[in-house]
């Protein structure tokens, strides 16, 4: 059996994907505004990539500590 896997997302499109790929998911949007968090970022020079990657971190973290 496998497990579920946890999409700390409300993206429809995003869902439907990793559904579509055979995964079982479990759509939980993450109370994080990811504007707010990319714009410094954004202006202090990090890359798209770690803007990325920090966005999925903070949005782990949030759903996660539920």
């Amino acid at each position: 059996m496998s497990e579920k896997i946890i999409l700390a997302s409300g993206s429809p499109f995003r869902k439907t994907m990793l559904v579509n790929a055979g995964l079982d998911i479990e759509a939980v949007p993450a109370n994080v505004d990811e504007r707010a968090l990319e714009a410094p970022l954004k202006d202090s020079g990090v890359s798209p990539e770690d803007v990325a990657s920090i966005l999925a971190e903070a949005k782990a973290t949030e759903v996660s500590e539920r």
